[in-house]
């Protein structure tokens, strides 16, 4: 292999320290003896270590699964406000009743024939219209009392903060989101790739004291990774799976701590796209169907407050997704299929944001909540482990060494919320949300959104 031939394939296997240099180095021998090749150049050979014998962008999975826990723990995280209403003292109004009529007596109405003298015609009509007039005024008086005591018989408490922390009983909930990924490094070995994930999930919570709330939930996910085209050729994973987990929150009015853990299991068809090599090699799809695991753990902390008429919330996010994925090897390509050996990851995200939210009373008990969160993003993934590659034609195997780099990016994400609180009934609340993640170096700009529903008893 002549190494000062100027071409992008025998660059990417040439340079020292490149991906493609270690697989060559580790399984040279084993091509030559095993592999029955034609007499082929130097560009040839660097296409069939590139495009034949190495993995796409390994990152790309375990990115993608790593996006779909940190979307869940949001959607989870996200408490939504209810206007809060306590019941009426009957004892303390009925006296302020009797209170307001003592101060103002109606005078009694005496017949007219304690009158002295003789009453004229007009006077008669204008102490019977005075008498109406006040027997009116008492009864209207008692009737409106009578129906805000039976129909009502609340006050609501005017804190911004209680609309999020009182929340006694039980809620089910359902909840969808998604968002997407990508990477733009191309190291003429490395493909860039995008990625989007989402699914939905369905839960139950339980309060068991004033502050402290228990809850289950199952949950669906899908990834679906693009690996783009680049020298070595594209492929994909489009995966999907079930999971489920648990959280729980502890708040007072103005701090709360919540966290969770999830389990989400994914299988799908990964797809390999191999160039053309020789007329006897490549030109073909090599797939397999991969499957993996991956854990979440996650932890918000936060301190809300009013000011005014807004609420602002400080908020503290950390999620952990632990990924392995499990061995499986490729078909359809011949000697050139490759066996992917197990693999474990580990993905930290922070997120240390600030919202602010503006309720809106639309009716007796229900409001509109517009919001805005910004934030500081971390990504602090910058040494995960190599992926290990085996073949059909040796008992070598080579290592891939992951590109992932850490970074840092800038949350901007809008909300509504819409909610109803039905005394002595269940309450519904509804939101929408919609952001933008601005990161740095290769990673670009990612969008996300979630919504759901959730019914409290």
């Amino acid at each position: 292999l002549d190494c000062s031939s100027p071409d992008r394939y025998v660059d990417a296997i040439c340079d020292p320290g490149s991906p493609g240099t270690d697989i060559v180095d580790q399984i040279l021998d084993d091509v030559l003896n095993e592999i029955g090749l034609p007499i082929i150049g130097d560009e040839t050979f660097a296409k069939l270590f590139i495009s034949g014998l190495a993995p796409r962008n390994i990152d790309g999975p375990g990115r993608g699964m790593a996006t779909y826990n940190n979307l869940l723990a949001d959607t989870l995280f996200e408490r939504l406000p209810l206007r809060q209403f306590d019941p009426v003292v009957i004892e303390e109004t009925v006296v302020e009743q009797q209170e307001v009529i003592e101060e103002d007596p109606a005078p009694p109405v005496r017949g007219l024939w304690s009158k002295s003298g003789e009453v004229s015609d007009e006077d008669a009509q204008q102490a019977l219209d005075r008498a109406i007039a006040q027997n009116t005024d008492v009864v209207e008086e008692e009737s409106t009392m009578v129906e805000r005591l039976e129909a009502a018989g609340f006050v609501e408490d005017p804190s911004l903060t209680a609309q999020y922390a009182r929340r006694e009983g039980v809620r089910a909930w359902f909840r969808a989101f998604g968002g997407d990924d990508r990477d733009s490094y191309n190291d003429d070995f490395t493909n860039p790739y995008y990625v989007n994930s989402g699914g939905g999930v369905l839960g139950l919570d339980v309060s068991v004291s004033e502050s402290i709330q228990v809850g289950a939930f199952v949950n669906y996910g899908n990834i679906n990774l693009i690996q783009q085209s680049a020298l070595a050729g594209g492929g994909s994973w489009n995966s999907d799976g079930w999971g489920g987990g648990v959280r729980a929150d502890y708040w007072t009015d103005n701090f709360y701590v919540q966290g969770l853990f999830s389990a989400t299991g994914f299988s799908g068809n990964q797809k390999r796209n191999i160039i053309e090599i020789t007329s006897q090699l490549g030109d073909e799809t090599a797939s397999g169907t991969k499957s993996a695991t991956s854990y979440g753990l996650a932890f918000r902390v936060g301190a809300p407050f009013e000011a005014g008429d807004f609420l602002i919330e400080p908020q503290f996010t950390s999620t952990w997704s632990f990924n392995n994925e499990n061995r499986f090897t490729e078909s359809g390509a011949g000697d050139l299929n490759l066996t992917y050996k197990d693999r474990s990851t580990t993905y930290l995200q922070t997120d240390l944001a600030i919202k602010f939210a503006y309720p809106i009373k639309t009716g007796e008990t229900s409001e509109l909540v517009p919001s805005v969160r910004v934030g500081w993003l971390g990504d602090w993934n910058g040494n995960l482990s190599k992926q290990t590659i085996g073949y059909r034609f040796t008992n070598d195997t080579a290592d891939i060494n992951s590109t992932h780099e850490a970074t840092n990016g800038v949350l901007v994400e809008g909300g509504l919320d819409y909610t109803i609180a039905n005394i002595n009934s269940s309450s519904y609340k509804v939101y929408v949300r919609g952001g933008i993640e601005a990161w740095g170096g290769t990673r670009g700009t990612d969008y996300r959104a979630s919504g759901g529903l959730e019914w409290q008893f």
